[in-house]
């Protein structure tokens, strides 16, 4: 009955030894797949950021490309405005500027042209070409004149 304790004893042992060299085994196997996981995610971190490189390089090109595209297209022009016709009894205005030859206008005469137009629906800036006169002065005038005309 010893040698069955004994045998019995044994294999208790025998089963420990190998219960733990297979946990170790097993650990070893863990340690090695963490550490090929952890090569794995460096190599795609520093993928991750090549392709994040690439894409601000790739925006930055873009950006850059719709810059010079919209420098490139050509600036639509402003609507022509319509040129008035005289009101029956006035002068024509808008030849104003060619009439006078050498002679300086009153500041009479260039306030009721102004006003004409202004009256007429036309803008300070349209105003101000068609009569060949600062646009500074041509507000001043028409806001002079009337508050409600020239902003």
């Amino acid at each position: 009955m010893e040698q069955l304790i004994s045998l019995i004893a044994f294999a208790g042992i025998l089963l420990s030894v190998l219960s733990g060299l297979a946990c170790f085994a097993l650990a070893r196997k863990l340690r090695e797949v963490m550490h090929k996981q952890q090569v794995l995610a460096t190599d795609m971190d520093y993928r991750l950021n090549e392709v994040r490189q690439n894409l601000n390089a790739v925006a930055q090109h873009t950006v850059a490309q719709l810059q010079q595209f919209a420098q490139s297209q050509p600036q639509p022009s402003p609507p022509p405005q319509p040129k008035p016709q005289p009101l029956a009894g006035e002068p024509a205005l808008a030849g104003a500027a060619a009439q006078t030859t050498g002679t300086r206008q009153s500041v009479t005469e260039r306030r009721h042209r102004v006003l004409t137009l202004a009256r007429r629906g036309m803008d300070v800036k349209a105003i101000a070409q068609t009569l060949g006169m600062p646009h500074g002065e041509v507000a001043l005038i028409i806001r002079m004149s009337n508050p409600r005309f020239g902003d």
